[in-house]
């Protein structure tokens, strides 16, 4: 498995050591780290892990690491996409938080293209450098946008009110 860094993760009253590789862009979690995230026993969550991957929800080859983090014994590492899974099944306190969390997460990307926690951001050089280039393509992709809302407006297009085929053309077209 890939090398990673340690996150101390803290909301209140919890705290939790987060297994971060920025290089795979995941993080990785125990069972037992899974269980004290969510509030359940860990043969909850072994229960639950145990589904997923029979389901075909999630692939156990891509989802799951090694490492021996735990008193130098191997110990069995689920990503991300693990975590969530487990978070959208579980029934606790804090398994619906991480529900309503996710799903605010969720919501702002899908409406606004993106979701900022500027408590919790965890800022790198890489990332720094990504959001940075991200940033300039949108700013390109709204001046590209800009000049041709002014080029074809003036030129050719001209969008009269209830004329919704023409205006439905035009954004096609800008699309």
């Amino acid at each position: 498995m890939a090398k990673y860094e340690i996150i101390k993760f803290v909301d209140d009253d919890f705290e939790l050591d987060v297994n971060v590789s920025p290089q795979q862009n995941t993080i990785w979690l125990t069972q037992d780290q899974i269980a004290k995230l969510f509030g359940k026993s860990r043969s909850t969550i072994t229960e639950h892990i145990n589904n997923i991957f029979p389901e075909g929800e999630l692939s156990e080859m891509t989802s799951v690491g090694n490492s021996d983090i735990t008193n130098h014994r191997p110990a069995k590492l689920y990503n991300l996409d693990v975590i969530l899974a487990v978070g959208y099944r579980v029934k606790s306190k804090r398994g619906m938080l991480f529900r309503r969390w996710a799903t605010e997460v969720l919501r702002d990307y899908l409406i606004k293209g993106y979701s900022l926690s500027s408590d919790r951001a965890i800022v790198t050089t890489e990332n720094y450098i990504q959001l940075i280039n991200d940033v300039n393509h949108l700013k390109k992709d709204v001046e590209d946008i800009k000049e041709i809302v002014n080029r074809n407006v003036l030129d050719s297009i001209i969008i009269y009110e209830g004329d919704s085929f023409d205006g439905f053309s035009f954004i096609d077209f800008l699309l």
